[in-house]
């Protein structure tokens, strides 16, 4: 059974309830099952957060570039055993399945295909941000300290800079190093075993001209 008495209980002003009633969060397992089934829209970009359903809200062709380079810069790089997964599922914990622009993600995509990954089998979440900063900057990184995501970075794309967490503290919760990675900069993906992985963040923003 869903354990619903750990759930959160906060209930958003704009929900057609009363302060009284009761309100029924799913888990991410409930979540897992309604995909299988094929109960939620398969053309729509839904994501568990905290126990209820929302939707990713459509990106603009400006967003979409830097994922582009992101996509062909990982997919070249990443030695074997890691893989790339863009705008798929990761269980960050039992009521947190969101759709991250990009995880790199341990094995190989067949040892997924029953349930998602986990936090645990994540090294990187990388978010792409062009109006969601409140999210992408704390509340998702903070959701994936928690899990032990061990780096999180967001590629901000108004102030062309990529913002780098690190070193999960999941009692805070949050990443014990923050820095903020200029055009110009270097950005290093850190895998168990193999040698940094250099990204230039000039190899990610757009060109400011197009």
């Amino acid at each position: 059974m869903p354990q619903t008495e750990t759930l959160p209980t906060t209930v958003s002003d704009s929900l057609p309830v009363d302060a009284g009633d009761p309100v029924y969060r799913i888990t991410a397992e409930d979540f897992q099952r309604m995909v299988d089934a094929d109960v939620l829209p398969a053309d729509r970009r839904i994501y568990l957060w905290d126990g209820v359903l929302c939707e990713k809200m459509a990106k603009t062709q400006a967003h979409a570039v830097p994922q582009y380079k992101l996509t062909a810069i990982l997919v070249k790089r990443l030695p074997a055993g890691w893989f790339v997964s863009a705008e798929s599922p990761v269980n960050l914990d039992m009521t947190k399945t969101p759709l991250p622009d990009f995880a790199v993600v341990r094995g190989e995509p067949d040892d997924y295909r029953r349930l998602p990954p986990r936090g645990s089998d994540t090294a990187l979440v990388i978010e792409v941000m062009y109006t969601s900063k409140k999210k992408d900057r704390e509340t998702h990184q903070r959701a994936c300290a928690a899990a032990g995501v061990p780096a999180y970075w967001v590629v901000d794309f108004e102030a062309r800079v990529v913002w780098v967490y690190s070193n999960p503290d999941p009692p805070d919760p949050g990443y014990s190093v923050q820095k903020e990675v200029p055009a110009g900069g270097t950005l290093e993906v850190l895998l168990p075993g193999h040698d940094p992985i250099c990204i230039v963040v000039d190899e990610i923003l757009a060109r400011k001209d197009a």
